[in-house]
């Protein structure tokens, strides 16, 4: 449908899931540009002009809470940033009497999401962490509306410091979603969600492996908070290295292999479709691309995949440029902290735990790349290295087997194989140690 001039008819009572009460018929027409107070609404309802206005309005005009994501445009209100709430008054004849805040029609008419936070009862997902990944994290969460936000941390006052900043943030940033902070893990009780993002984080001169003597210390208590307080949450690690953190936070919850999920393919995928954008000058939104494997240099990149409008990126580049491309995407991780000297990679960490945690809250069903356990998929048992997985409610709903070419096949074996290998190695050097291995 085109969007230079379109009429749509639609009810916005239960169906729609934002508003609080049930409401009659509406039809509006939106013509881009300059649009008429009459073509804007029109009220279908004519016995609606005598019942009396809704609390708040004015006479004879009917409240309509709305989501400025719902991207209307009323006339001569003053344009606000989208994705914030609003009840705008209208008048039975058509007119927008008064608004409260304005709200905007912009180009993703097409696109109507409907948050979370109006009409239902958000999840709960708590981040243990409150540093970089774990408050920004909390950021992306609020801004997408997918569940309210409980932020704890073992250093008291920073999640309440830390919540009470994006809360102050949110009537710019035109959010309202809850976020607390608690000094106490008891504060993650009844969570749906769980996300892991307390861990030390790499020095420039450390691998990803390097980590995770001490960051397998650290998930032992956690664990043992989260099965006593949240045992029915969905648990998302980003702590690294994260397919070991990953595979050793399910065996110490002992949940269903399924609710412990790592954001590692879906961080690399997200870098790599930047990529592809920025060397051809075209929208992100445009480029697909999906990462598997180990998420450490040895990654696998599903070629096929990585495509602009449905256009192999292959034919758009050449050869050379994008063989550099993907050696990019493997490295990224390396190249932030170099560049940054002292601090990781945290915002697209964030970006996709975000991401991670809408396609559970909102039971998406999104096919995404997550390090989960694996028992025989792929040829591989025992071990999480990343995946295609459609994402829902209960975590990952299933794997979704993905045929690839020979190479591919080989390099995602051999990326295994050499992970499972520091695994034995990490475990053979403990036992010598006469350290348990954590």
């Amino acid at each position: 449908m085109g969007l230079n001039s379109f009429a749509r008819e639609t009810n916005l009572g239960n169906d729609a899931g934002i508003l609080r009460r049930p409401l009659p018929r509406l039809t509006y027409t939106h013509h881009t540009g300059t649009v008429k107070p009459r073509a804007a609404f029109q009220h279908r309802a004519a016995n609606d002009r005598k019942k009396a206005p809704a609390r708040g309005t004015t006479a004879g005009c009917l409240s309509v809470p709305l989501m400025s994501s719902d991207y209307l445009s009323i006339p001569g209100s003053v344009p606000a940033q989208t994705g914030s709430r609003t009840e705008t008054i209208l008048n039975p004849d058509g007119l927008a009497a008064c608004t409260r805040m304005s709200i905007m029609y912009n180009e993703r008419a097409d696109r109507h999401p409907v948050p979370a936070s109006y009409g239902e009862i958000m999840k709960k997902v708590s981040i243990i962490g409150s540093g970089n990944v774990g408050a920004n994290s909390a950021f992306f969460i609020a801004e997408n509306r997918s569940a309210s936000v409980t932020l704890v941390d073992v250093r008291e006052g920073l999640p309440l410091g830390k919540a009470l900043d994006l809360s102050e943030a949110g009537p710019i940033r035109r959010y309202d979603t809850t976020i607390r902070g608690g000094g106490s893990v008891e504060e993650i009780r009844g969570s749906e969600i769980v996300v892991i993002a307390a861990g030390r984080v790499r020095a420039p001169d450390e691998t990803r492996d390097d980590l995770y003597r001490d960051n397998a210390a650290l998930m032992k208590g956690i664990c043992a908070d989260i099965r006593r307080l949240a045992p029915d949450a969905v648990v998302i690690n980003i702590v690294e290295p994260v397919d070991r953190i990953t595979l050793l936070v399910q065996g110490l919850l002992a949940f269903d292999r399924r609710r412990v999920l790592g954001v590692g393919g879906l961080l690399s995928s997200t870098r790599l479709r930047f990529l592809i954008s920025s060397a051809l000058g075209v929208s992100s939104r445009e480029v697909t691309g999906m990462v598997v494997g180990p998420h450490r240099p040895s990654m696998v990149i599903l070629r096929d995949t990585v495509r602009v409008s449905g256009i192999p990126a292959d034919r758009l580049l050449p050869k050379e440029k994008f063989e550099a491309i993907l050696e990019e995407v493997r490295r990224a991780g390396d190249t932030i902290l170099q560049l940054s000297e002292k601090s990781t990679a945290y915002y697209a960490p964030s970006a996709s735990v975000a991401a991670l945690v809408e396609a559970v809250a909102r039971d998406t069903k999104r096919i995404l790349p997550v390090s989960l356990r694996l028992q025989g998929e792929y040829g591989l048992s025992g071990i999480a290295v990343s995946v295609p997985a459609c994402i829902g409610a209960g975590g990952a709903d299933r794997v979704v087997p993905v045929r690839m070419s020979d190479s591919e096949e080989k390099e995602f074996q051999k990326a295994a194989a050499a992970l499972r290998a520091s695994i034995d190695a990490a475990e053979a050097e403990d036992r010598q140690g006469g350290k348990p291995h954590a």
